[in-house]
């Protein structure tokens, strides 16, 4: 059981993984809510007060690619920046700054026409 840990988070360990996650999580929140505070209110699209579920349903394929991308990145962070980091805070900003460029990214992705990640609506 120890080789399938060390196999699927590397050699972080475990609340390692878990704040680099958190850190992710929290700079994909703020731009999701960032992305938000920009939409247009008087779109048939939109509700007039804001939502949490609404929110989360309309970038269910954003926020999904945004967790996929970023536990592998994650993983792999010590390989693809090919350098040993002793001090963690440097981590945990890395790790911020990878879920707020993740969901930056998939915004400009979603705002493609025909995307993958535009969302269907049945106006």
């Amino acid at each position: 059981m120890k080789e399938f840990i060390h196999l699927v988070f590397g050699n972080f360990s475990l609340p390692m993984f878990v704040a680099l996650y958190f850190f992710a999580v929290v700079g994909i929140a703020l731009n999701l809510l960032n992305h938000a505070n920009s939409r247009d209110q008087n779109s048939p699209n939109t509700p007039q007060k804001f939502s949490h579920w609404f929110l989360i349903k309309d970038n269910r394929r954003r926020l999904a690619m945004d967790i996929i991308s970023l536990f592998i990145t994650i993983r792999f962070m010590q390989f693809i920046i090919n350098f040993d980091v002793t001090n963690p805070e440097a981590w945990l900003i890395g790790a911020f700054f990878a879920g707020f460029g993740f969901d930056k990214g998939f915004e400009r992705l979603q705002t493609i026409k025909g995307s993958f990640l535009k969302v269907k609506r049945n106006v």
